[in-house]
């Protein structure tokens, strides 16, 4: 095979993946043939049939009609047939379907009048320059430069009288179309530079908060060393109240006794809750350790299971709002279990309030930022956070509510944190809370 051919197929093939953009297929659907045939349908007509019109373009209509019919039909084919084929096959459809539109908009030119001609000549020279910005026209890849050029001298097959006009047309065309081809190249390379700084910023930043979580690790476990004394000493101490609970339930002993009885009782409720919270710690300490390992998680999956359970819990219902994909997952230290409690314990919150007051609506938004992270909104309509809270960290046993432990935001914050993400805490302007977490979004496909 000829080394310059084999050359010229690799940088078709190269142009064909690069330019497979997302505007491009979206500007290229049956739906846009079809409109494009209205509104050549609707300038041909115009200009051929029209009173006080047609006399200045003198445009053979029947002929430009014929040429409007085949460009559409030809490309409207060329759309279905191509839809799932590859991005070298979808290159030259697309080649050709700009073949073809400049074909068409030359046509009109070649079966005008010489003053018709002249306003039409500015036809192909806007097409030509929206074709380039769109597909990147450029000299490295001068695939749109060809067609751009065949479709438009193309046109001089129907009629040639009008050849001296394209020795204008075509020139200003292509050169239009390279100027502006450039330009969207130009900000293509721009718009790379800024999402790799953004990457890269990001990428530190996840470092950074990597490095933190193990620092967080590491203290934790250096306290959960320490807390077997303490529970030794909560295990005593529960012995001997509940020994003095028992000696002084005899109410015949005296008032005294009885008072006893009550104190012994509430030291009892106490030292119960003072168990609980130190074993929460443990386990947080534990999860949040060097052996919980970062997994990808299913975010969606994650968030449509928790409101399952809250929804049962609670006979409410909390509404989702989600712009994710369905194959977005998340990276969360411990996996699954660790973001579904976190995910309930925030619902939780939502719905209980400080106490006195809980939610009566709780919504969930979650959507990708372009900088590879998933963020997750939790918002309701209750009493919101304490201004003087919101001042501080999140801090443990720390609580508004009665019969609370202080746990439930803070191991959510720090298992957020531990997995190199971040909880933000804040007051909406129209009344209640909302917990914004931020986390890395893994590789899963």
């Amino acid at each position: 095979m000829d080394p310059r051919r084999s050359n010229h197929k690799a940088r078709f093939i190269q142009w064909a993946e690069q330019h497979n953009l997302p505007a491009v297929r979206a500007a290229v659907t049956v739906s846009t043939w079809v409109w494009t045939g209205v509104l050549g349908a609707g300038i041909v007509l115009l200009a051929g049939l029209a009173p006080h019109v047609r006399g200045f373009f003198a445009l053979r209509t029947v002929p430009a009609l014929a040429v409007l019919t085949v460009v559409c039909t030809v490309s409207v084919v060329g759309v279905l047939l191509t839809k799932n084929a590859s991005p070298t096959t979808r290159g030259i459809a697309t080649l050709v379907g700009n073949s073809l539109t400049m074909w068409f908009v030359a046509s009109l030119v070649t079966l005008s009048s010489t003053r018709g001609a002249a306003v039409f000549a500015l036809l192909p020279v806007f097409v030509a320059a929206y074709h380039g910005y769109l597909l990147r026209m450029g000299t490295r890849y001068p695939f749109v430069i060809a067609s751009t050029i065949v479709g438009v001298c193309g046109a001089l097959a129907l009629d040639s009288h009008q050849a001296p006009l394209f020795v204008v047309i075509v020139p200003l065309a292509v050169g239009v179309s390279l100027t502006l081809g450039n330009v969207a190249l130009r900000t293509d390379d721009l718009r790379a530079e800024r999402q790799g700084l953004r990457d890269a910023v990001a990428a530190q930043v996840l470092r950074e908060k990597s490095v933190e979580a193990q620092q967080l690790s590491t203290a934790l476990l250096d306290v959960l060393g320490q807390n077997h004394d303490i529970g030794n000493a909560l295990a005593a101490a529960r012995v001997n109240t509940d020994w003095l609970h028992r000696r002084t339930a005899d109410s015949a002993a005296g008032p005294a006794y009885s008072e006893i009885h009550t104190m012994a009782g509430e030291l009892r409720g106490s030292l119960d809750r003072l168990a609980r919270i130190l074993q929460e710690s443990r386990r947080i300490g534990k999860e949040m350790g060097p052996v919980g390992a970062l997994h990808e998680v299913d975010a969606l999956a994650s968030i449509a299971r928790v409101v399952s359970s809250v929804d049962h819990r609670f006979h409410s219902t909390v509404r989702t709002e989600t712009t994710l994909d369905a194959s977005v997952h998340v990276l969360v230290r411990g996996g699954v279990t660790n973001f579904d409690r976190v995910l309930e314990n925030l619902l939780v919150n939502a719905w209980e309030g400080d106490g006195k007051r809980g939610a009566s609506e709780v919504v969930v938004q979650s959507s990708e930022g372009p900088d590879g992270f998933v963020t997750i909104e939790i918002a309701d309509n209750g009493p919101g956070f304490n201004a003087a809270v919101l001042r501080q960290p999140v801090t443990a046993f720390v609580t508004a509510k009665h019969d609370g432990q202080g746990l439930g935001l803070y191991t959510a914050e720090r298992l957020i944190a531990a997995s190199g993400g971040e909880l933000v805490r804040a007051n909406r302007q129209s009344g209640g809370a909302l917990v914004r977490i931020t986390l890395a979004k893994g590789s899963a496909p």
